[in-house]
């Protein structure tokens, strides 16, 4: 129940999809569904009652006023005809993210889609499961290749395949906020946004960083140019394109890894991902991370002067090339 209130949440919030499986199944969706409050009120009703016409409209294709499907942020590496692994081998997924950016709820996604077609680098609790390749997934790339660039030598084999995750960067400071992980020191007192944070002396070599906001700008920088570190096949991947249009993202990801993969054949997880960060029921995990991500609820903790602090701090063209725009109405 909880996967078709979410389906039917976006085909009423769409508008020009071109995914004709997708329209196949927002047809045939019913209407005596109950949605989240949260959810029914970013789609303006009162009821589930209340989508009843709107249910028999037709079909629907893009996030109005959320994000284009029609032109995706993610972007998508193939190698030259020939590059791939022997036919007995299969493709090795190295994931890649910050905290919070939802590594665990790819590899849960991956899992659930692809199972034993592909080997992915490390379980959800970071614990390497396969050879090769082994860096820590939330390590800044840059840094690490510099200090220890044995740990990439294998990434250039033609089976390994990175897929990295990036998070709108409001979005992502709260959650951060919320739970910092082993950057919990820096998210605490008024000046959060705007003092230096440093890692423990045990992660990360200790570094220190000029302040949050530019942390996701530098592990952001490095994800765009995964081919730097040997990737071959790469992939950069939005958590909204991942909750917001999951068959859209397994699409790209199904043409990087060279396996067939239909829209209707999505299976999409609804419980809630392997993080310590959500407090939400498991049933209705992925209904309320669209209702999040539709409604812009991270907006709302911040503060003006908080709001201003992340904004200043963060690199606007790097927003914009991933259609992030919620500091566009920061006068600078």
């Amino acid at each position: 129940m909880a996967r078709r209130s979410s389906l039917l949440a976006l085909c009423l919030r769409m508008r020009k999809t071109r995914q004709q499986g997708l329209q196949r199944r927002c047809r045939k969706l019913p209407i005596e569904l109950r949605l989240p409050t949260p959810l029914l009120r970013q789609l303006g009703v009162a009821s589930s009652k209340d989508l009843r016409g709107a249910a028999k409209r037709p079909p629907v294709d893009s996030l109005e006023g959320v994000h284009d499907m029609s032109t995706p942020a993610w972007k998508a590496i193939r190698p030259a005809s020939g590059q791939r692994p022997s036919p007995t081998k299969k493709f090795k997924i190295k994931l890649m993210g910050h905290f919070s950016t939802g590594t665990n709820y790819l590899l849960e996604v991956l899992e659930a889609n692809f199972g034993a077609k592909v080997e992915i680098s490390e379980n959800a609790k970071g614990t390497a499961t396969i050879k090769g390749c082994q860096f820590w997934k939330h390590t800044l790339l840059t840094i690490t290749k510099q200090r220890e660039p044995q740990r990439f030598a294998q990434c250039a084999q033609p089976e390994w395949v990175g897929l990295a995750m990036v998070r709108n960067p409001l979005a992502w400071l709260q959650a951060m906020k919320n739970t910092g992980y082993d950057l919990e020191r820096c998210v605490k007192g008024a000046d959060w946004l705007t003092r230096p944070c440093s890692y423990p002396v045990n992660v990360m070599f200790g570094m220190e960083f000029p302040n949050l906001p530019k942390i996701w700008t530098r592990w952001t920088q490095s994800y765009e140019q995964l081919s730097t570190f040997g990737f071959k096949r790469s992939m950069l991947i939005r958590y909204e394109d991942l909750i917001l249009n999951t068959s859209g993202v397994l699409s790209q990801v199904a043409v990087l890894l060279n396996l067939p993969f239909r829209v209707d054949d999505l299976v999409q997880v609804e419980s809630e991902a392997r993080h310590h960060e959500s407090t939400i029921p498991v049933k209705d995990a992925h209904a309320q991370a669209v209702s999040k991500i539709v409604g812009k609820t991270y907006l709302s903790k911040f503060s003006s002067k908080e709001f201003s602090d992340a904004c200043r701090r963060l690199d606007h063209e790097i927003m914009h090339r991933l259609k992030y725009r919620d500091c566009d109405k920061l006068t600078r």
